[in-house]
């Protein structure tokens, strides 16, 4: 993701069209929508530049 790196954000980007453990995690979590981006124990799905600077504490 461009936002984690332009940030120097160390990230996993994990495609769940490659990855069916992944595919698999995200249903058992609950989660029927993309992306998904997890920063500690919060999670959010889509893409907010404004909450994720929160969760980021950036």
């Amino acid at each position: 993701m461009d936002f984690m790196s332009r940030h120097g954000v160390p990230f996993v980007e994990r495609n769940i069209g490659d990855d069916p453990a992944a595919r698999d995690e995200l249903i058992r979590a609950g989660f029927r929508a993309v992306p998904v981006i997890r920063v500690g124990e919060e999670s959010m799905v889509g893409f907010s530049p404004v909450k994720l600077r929160k969760l980021l504490g950036i």
